[in-house]
């Protein structure tokens, strides 16, 4: 995975929306989900941060890769 940075929601969703992606939730509950090009690199993620109850209240950090 390269270089990404820090975005709000909206910024990662007009970084991805009209990409060809894949979304995979990666690892354990809480997952992070991960935002991956053809080639299987990823383009973004979305990381759960604090306490996480499984509700829509959830938080989570944006992140997109530097081109």
């Amino acid at each position: 995975m390269g270089r990404m940075k820090k975005v709000t929601v909206q910024e990662r969703w007009d970084f991805v929306k009209d990409k060809n992606l894949t979304y995979t939730a990666d690892g354990d509950f809480p997952y992070t989900g991960l935002w991956k090009d053809s080639s299987g690199n990823i383009v973004a993620k979305d990381v759960p941060v604090g306490n996480h109850l499984g509700i829509s209240t959830d938080k989570y950090e944006h992140y997109i890769a530097l081109v």
